[in-house]
Order: structure tokens, then sequence, then C-alpha cells
């Protein structure tokens, strides 16, 4: 048997790398992300939230992971050439089988209150459904009230300038009382 004279180096030390992605603004910022992230095609969804405010795209966040689509962000106003040029890009053009899922209307949200329960939706792999602190949209009380017999659980977050005792009781109501 024949032994080394001395032990091997240890392998080197690597620092690990860090990568910023930014742009000039916000818009530009998610624009280089989906660069980044998605190749030509590549994606069969884009989400799309407006830009101006937080909550949509916050809400928006555990949508894009589960169609495996980038989280574009727009004014509220108007799609500009760069965004509808990325949505474009990422999809391969528009198809049957392509989707933009796009997010928000009014509606105030809390900013926390989006923010913990995005995060929470996300880990979880569930969908986030925002409401309007004092009316429940028809179309949030239809999704609930037809996930009604498959739900385990409802949690909502946010007190009750965030979502009022009246909305509160239809949730309760429309998911037959599994609220946590």
């Amino acid at each position: 048997m024949v032994l080394p004279s001395s032990p091997p180096p240890p392998p080197p030390v690597t620092q690990p790398s860090v990568k910023r992605i930014g742009g000039s603004d916000r818009y530009q910022t998610s624009l280089l992300v989906s660069q980044a992230q998605w190749k030509d095609g590549s994606a069969n969804a884009v989400v799309l939230a407006r830009g101006d405010q937080a909550p949509d795209a916050l809400a928006g966040v555990p949508l894009a992971a589960h169609v495996h689509g980038p989280l574009l962000l727009t004014d509220p106003s108007t799609l500009d050439r760069a965004t509808s040029a990325e949505i474009a890009r990422v999809t391969g053009g528009p198809a049957p089988d392509k989707t933009v899922y796009i997010l928000g209307d009014n509606a105030a949200v809390s900013f926390p209150d989006a923010l913990t329960g995005g995060a929470y939706a996300a880990n979880a792999g569930m969908p986030l459904l925002i409401t309007e602190s004092d009316a429940l949209a028809a179309p949030t009380l239809q999704q609930l009230s037809g996930w009604a017999n498959a739900l385990t659980a409802v949690t909502v977050f946010g007190g009750e300038k965030a979502v009022s005792s009246g909305v509160l009781s239809e949730i309760v109501s429309a998911v037959k009382g599994k609220v946590q």
C-alpha cells in the first residue's frame, strides 16, 4: 500500500455569485427579470399586473409560479410596446394554448396583508384571492363557491379594515364555514 506523503489540498473556496437585475424603473425591471428567466417561446402563460400598485403584483406571484410564466408589470391605462413585445417573445406569439392573466381592478388591498398572504399562498402552492374591504366582488364569490366542496380550509388575511365583517360573512357562507 502506498500512502501519499501529504494530504490532498482542500478544494478552492468559491464565493457565491450575486447577479443584480434592475432596470430604470419597476416596469423595465420586470422585463429584464423575464428576459433573464424565460427563453423565447418557453412560457405558456404570462401574468400581467398593474405596476403602480404593489398588491396586484404581489397576488400574482403564486399564479405566475403555478403557470410557470413571468410576472410583467404594465401601466394600468395602456399596454406599452416593450411589455407587449415581451409577452409575444416569451409565449412565441398568440396561440390557443397561451394565456395572459390580467390581474386587478379598482379594489384597494392592504399592502402588508397582500405581502403576507402572497408569500403564504406561494409557499403552499395555493391561489390568493383579493377582495375590497367592504364588498366581495362577484367573480371572487363565484370562485370561492365553485371551490367550496373541494376546500378543506380558507385563510383570510387582514383585520376588519382590510376585510369587513360583512365580507367575512359572505366568504364563510360561500365556503360553507371552512374559514380559519
